[in-house]
């Protein structure tokens, strides 16, 4: 399968990269079809959890990938469009072969005070795909993840990292569960399928201090954030202090009138082993096996200063 070489010439920028990086990730997927599973005809469904720009460049790389197929080896449609696929009937196609279904992020929507919508992470993310002229956008509660990872055949679920390390990544609260369904429906039908792929850059890594929790003496700390008393957990995990349900006054001073809390943790924290592969600028790598000697070798690769410029020196 050919890639459009010229369409990354100026790939210095580390977003940049990672969309191209992330093209050869889906060609090395897309030239072992027993590994993908599916032929030519058929739509490649890719789940998506929380908006990370990152992710979307990995996503415009696999469509210049998708680009390239259809122009191969003419070179007349190569010279006709040399000076770019974007808003092309190349690129419509293209974007025709991938399903995508993004998750609405509920934890991080925020309601104002006459029932506003500040913000909403599942819009945010379509908007960004549909603006970039990607076609199949389907947006799902949250809740349905298991439905649609059960009955949709998903081949990737991608998501992003607030920052990550050598055993860990983590990113908003929400992954951990979209994760672990895929994994738990992986080994309940000895299934390859969906792959967890993260997408983040070697700067992140600077990002990501280590994992921090202190026992709390108190079962119910809490904090007061417009009338309502938010829980704190037991570990020193931070919370998001917002509202992120529609609010009914008549419900709301009932609830806020009663021993009633409301928790919203602000991020979740992922083990690395439980990815089957990390696309970062520098390159992609292969995490997940079933093996566990393989497994170790991968994490070691990873780790591995040749791999990631020096950051785990």
């Amino acid at each position: 399968m050919k890639r459009i070489d010229f369409y990354y010439q100026n790939y210095n920028q580390s977003r940049n990269q990672i969309r191209y990086h992330g093209s050869l990730f889906f060609q090395e997927f897309m030239m072992e079809k027993e590994n993908l599973d599916y032929d030519d005809s058929e739509m490649i469904n890719i789940l998506l959890f929380g908006y990370s720009e990152l992710v979307i460049k990995a996503l415009c790389g696999f469509r210049d990938l998708l680009i390239g197929q259809q122009v191969n080896n003419d070179t007349n449609m190569l010279n006709r469009y040399r000076k770019g696929f974007y808003n092309t009937v190349l690129e419509e196609n293209a974007s025709q072969k991938i399903r995508l279904f993004i998750c609405e992020g509920q934890p991080k929507t925020q309601i104002g005070r006459m029932e506003n919508l500040l913000y909403h992470d599942g819009f945010q993310y379509a908007n960004s795909l549909l603006e970039r002229n990607f076609k199949n956008v389907i947006l799902i509660p949250d809740a349905v993840v298991g439905n649609i990872i059960q009955n949709n055949h998903i081949h990737f679920i991608m998501v992003g990292a607030n920052g990550f390390t050598n055993e860990f990544f983590k990113h908003s609260s929400g992954h951990s569960s979209v994760v672990n369904l895929a994994r738990e429906y992986r080994s309940r039908n000895k299934s390859a399928f969906p792959k967890v792929v993260l997408v983040t850059s070697v700067d992140k890594w600077s990002a990501c201090a280590p994992l921090e929790e202190e026992q709390k003496d108190g079962m119910n700390d809490s904090i007061q954030i417009e009338g309502y008393t938010f829980w704190r957990g037991l570990q020193s995990t931070k919370i998001r202090e917002h509202i992120w349900f529609i609010r009914d006054e008549e419900i709301s001073k009932k609830l806020q009138d009663q021993d009633f809390m409301l928790y919203n943790p602000r991020e979740d924290i992922i083990p690395i082993e439980f990815l089957d592969h990390i696309i970062l600028d520098t390159g992609f790598h292969k995490i997940f096996s079933a093996n566990k000697d393989e497994l170790d070798r991968n994490k070691l690769n990873f780790n591995s200063k040749k791999k990631l410029k020096g950051l785990f020196s």
